[in-house]
């Protein structure tokens, strides 16, 4: 079953016709004040490659259920709100920052606070200077790759709904969408 299968028809009209189409505007929160209790999900850790539909395969043994995965974790756009594969995320890094890609970006301190972070990448790239004394390891450089493959790595744990609350789930979703069907 699609996402799109449950959303209900609208009327719109286009140069004087009138006809129906999915409304893809409308949204469910049914499930909202629900999504937090820990007994109804198991955290999980894509995988280098993975995407909504083979773990939905894996997990739900359905491909066509990668729309539950998506929206109990409020991902709203795959591009870039799922991790890269790690020749998907060298990829950007090179697009993005070309041959500043392994430049220091910004310096982390122990207590991982960061130091001489500049918001906006511009080139030429000057990098910042090491905050702390030369030779002095309190402060570490983080390279743009770097803190690109830590941005992707925190997208990596999602919660995925019981499996046996799944059927329910669908149910209430379908439920919660069911005003106005043509």
């Amino acid at each position: 079953m699609s996402y799109f299968s449950n959303l209900p028809f609208t009327a719109y009209e286009f140069n004087g016709v009138v006809d129906a189409a999915k409304d893809i505007t409308v949204r469910s929160k049914f499930f909202t004040e629900y999504k937090n209790y820990t007994d109804l999900y198991s955290l999980y850790e894509i995988s280098d490659g993975e995407t909504p539909e083979s773990l939905a395969y894996g997990y739900y043994k359905s491909p066509e259920f990668h729309w539950v995965i998506l929206m109990y974790n409020e991902l709203h756009n795959v591009d870039f709100e799922w991790p890269l594969s790690a020749n998907q995320l060298n990829l950007y890094c090179q697009d993005k920052y070309g041959e500043y890609a392994s430049s220091v970006k910004h310096w982390v301190n122990q207590d991982n606070l960061v130091s001489g972070e500049i918001k906006e990448f511009i080139t030429p790239w000057v990098p910042p200077n090491n905050p702390g004394i030369e030779g002095n390891l309190e402060y570490i450089p983080i390279t743009f790759y770097e803190y690109e493959e830590k941005l992707n790595d925190e997208k990596r744990i999602i919660k995925l709904l019981r499996i046996e609350l799944l059927s329910e789930f669908v149910t209430q979703f379908k439920n919660s969408l069911s005003y106005g069907r043509l």
